[in-house]
C-alpha cells in the first residue's frame, strides 16, 4: 500500500495547470475596471447602428479626461470609411414630424431673436420630448441614455461667483457665457406654458431646459442664419482634435460620411475637427468646455480694452470700405500669430487716405510700410502688456477665492491665457526691436526707443516686471 501511495504522488495531478489559469483569470477580472451601466448602454448603441442602416468602424471607449470617445477596433487604412450614418440618425429642430405644434416664430419674434436661436430652441424641445417619452425600441432611446446627465464643465452652467472670476481672466468670454445663461432663462419662461402641458407633468424644469440647451449648443451643428439645428447621433460621440477628420454629406445616398485621411492603429482614438483652424480657443471653452494647450499653435483669445480704441472712426471707415467683416477686427486677437495680433492696430494707425489704399493688405495680413508697422507694433505691445497685467491680477484673485467645483478649470483657463499673452509679448517685442533697428528707425525721426514719454519707450519699459506669475 505504501508503494502505491508513493507512485500516486509521483504522477502528475490532473487539472492543476487549468486551476492556476482559472485563478489567474479570476484575479485579472477582479482587478479590472467594473463594467458599468454606461458600458452596457454603449454596447447596445453600437449593436443598433447597423440595424438602423448605419455603419461605424469604431468602438466607444473611455478616453481619459475627454470622457467617452471613439477608438479604432482594428487597424484602419487611409481612405476607409470610419462612419456612414443615414440622415435619420440626426435629431433636428423640426417639430411637426413628431406632432409637436409650437409656433417658434410667434414665441420668439424676429425683432428680438435670430433664426439660429429659434432653431436651437426647437432642437432643445425635441431633445426633451425624446428624453421624456416612452420609446421602447426606437434608436434614439439607447442614444439618449448615453448622453451626460449634467453639463457642469460648460461655462454657461457656471454659478455667478465662478463667472465673476472668469471675467477677471477673459472678460469677453465670461460675457458670452452670461449671455447664454440669460438666453436659457428667458426662453424657459417663454416655453413654460407649452412644455408643461406637452411633457409629462413636472418634467419641464429649469434644470431640464438647461440640460437640453447645453446638449444643443455643445453637440449641435448649425450656424450663421441657419433655419435648422441638429445633433447627429453617433457622430456626437467623436471628440475634438485640431488635426481631426471632417465629415461629409453624401446627398445622393442621404448619408453623413466620415473617411479616414490617414491610417489608425487598433485602439487609437479617432477625433474630428469641431471648428475651423482660425477659431479662437475661447469658442471651444464656451461651446464645449474644452481647454486646449496654451502653445499648441491654435490657441488664441479675443480681448477688448480702451487701448484697442473700439470707438476709433477708422472702424466705421473700414466697414464702409471692406464690408461688415471689418467690424470684427476691432476686437484684438491675442495669439502666437503676430499677423492676427497686429491687424487691429494696423487699422488704428492708418490715416483715412492710407486706409482706403492699404485695407486690402490689412485684410490679407500683409505688412505695411516700416513706419506704419512700427506705429502698429508699438500700440499692440502697449495693449498686450496691459492685458498681461490684468491676467496676472486675475491669478491673485484666484488664489484667494473660495474653492468651487470649477476652481481647477478656471486655474487652467488662467494659465492658458497668461502663457499665450506672455508669448505674444515676447514675440511682438522682438518684432518691434527688429523694426526699430532697421532703416525705418532713422526715417521715423522719433525719440530713441526706451526713452520715457514715447509710446515705444512705454512699451519697452518694465517688461521684466510684467512677467510675474
Amino acid at each position: 500500500d505504501d508503494d502505491d501511495d508513493d507512485d500516486d504522488d509521483d504522477k502528475p495531478r490532473k487539472g492543476k495547470s487549468s486551476k492556476k489559469k482559472a485563478k489567474a483569470k479570476a484575479k485579472t477580472e477582479a482587478t479590472a475596471a467594473p463594467v458599468t451601466a454606461l458600458d452596457h448602454q454603449l454596447r447596445a448603441l453600437e449593436s443598433g447602428i447597423s440595424t438602423q442602416g448605419g455603419f461605424l468602424n469604431g468602438r466607444f471607449a473611455s478616453v481619459g479626461n475627454m470622457g467617452i470617445g471613439v477608438t479604432a477596433p482594428r487597424r484602419i487604412e487611409k481612405g476607409e470609411w470610419i462612419a456612414s450614418l443615414p440622415f435619420h440618425f440626426a435629431v433636428t429642430s423640426e417639430l411637426e414630424s413628431i406632432g409637436v405644434h409650437i409656433e417658434l416664430e410667434k414665441r420668439m419674434p424676429v425683432e428680438t431673436y435670430t433664426e439660429q436661436q429659434r432653431a436651437q430652441c426647437g432642437l432643445a424641445i425635441r431633445l426633451l420630448w425624446h428624453k421624456t417619452s416612452e420609446f421602447g425600441g426606437t434608436f434614439f432611446h439607447p442614444w439618449m441614455q448615453t448622453l451626460p446627465e449634467t453639463l457642469d464643465p460648460l461655462p454657461s452652467m457656471f454659478p455667478p461667483k465662478d463667472l465673476e472670476l472668469m471675467a477677471k481672466i477673459a472678460p469677453m468670454a465670461a460675457h458670452r457665457a452670461k449671455d447664454i445663461q440669460e438666453f436659457i432663462a428667458k426662453t424657459y419662461d417663454i416655453f413654460f406654458d407649452d412644455l408643461d402641458v406637452l411633457l409629462p407633468r413636472g418634467s419641464f424644469t429649469l434644470d431640464k431646459w438647461e440640460w437640453a440647451m447645453g446638449i444643443t449648443m455643445s453637440r449641435g451643428i448649425g450656424g450663421g442664419q441657419s433655419t435648422q439645428w441638429k445633433v447627429i447621433s453617433i457622430l456626437d460621440k467623436f471628440n475634438h482634435g485640431h488635426a481631426g477628420e471632417d465629415f461629409e454629406i453624401d446627398g445622393l445616398r442621404e448619408m453623413y460620411v466620415l473617411t479616414a485621411t490617414r491610417a489608425y492603429e487598433e485602439g487609437e482614438e479617432i477625433v474630428v475637427k469641431y471648428l475651423p483652424d482660425d477659431t479662437c480657443s475661447e469658442e471651444y471653452f464656451i461651446n464645449y468646455g474644452i481647454l486646449t494647450p496654451p502653445l499648441d499653435g491654435y490657441n488664441c483669445f479675443r480681448y477688448m480694452s480702451e487701448l484697442s480704441e473700439p470707438d476709433h472712426p477708422n472702424w466705421k471707415r473700414a466697414e464702409n470700405f471692406h464690408g461688415p467683416d471689418a467690424a470684427l477686427w476691432k476686437i484684438p486677437i491675442i495669439s502666437r500669430n503676430l499677423t492676427r495680433v497686429l491687424r487691429t492696430f494696423r487699422v488704428l494707425v492708418l490715416t483715412p487716405e492710407e486706409l482706403l489704399d492699404e485695407l486690402d493688405k490689412v485684410a490679407a495680413g500683409q505688412p505695411l510700410t516700416t513706419d506704419v508697422e512700427i506705429q502698429a507694433a508699438t500700440k499692440a505691445l502697449l495693449f498686450l502688456k496691459d492685458v498681461e497685467r490684468f491676467i496676472v491680477g486675475a491669478g491673485r484673485a484666484l488664489k484667494v477665492a473660495r474653492p468651487s467645483n470649477n476652481t481647477d478649470t478656471l486655474t487652467a483657463f488662467y494659465h492658458v491665457h497668461l502663457e499665450v499673452t506672455e508669448y505674444a509679448v515676447e514675440e511682438l517685442q522682438a518684432h518691434l526691436d527688429a523694426l526699430l533697428a532697421g532703416p525705418g528707425q532713422a526715417k521715423r525721426g522719433k525719440a530713441a526707443p526706451g526713452k520715457a514719454g514715447t509710446e515705444q519707450g512705454r512699451a519697452r519699459k518694465g517688461q521684466a516686471g510684467n512677467r510675474k506669475t
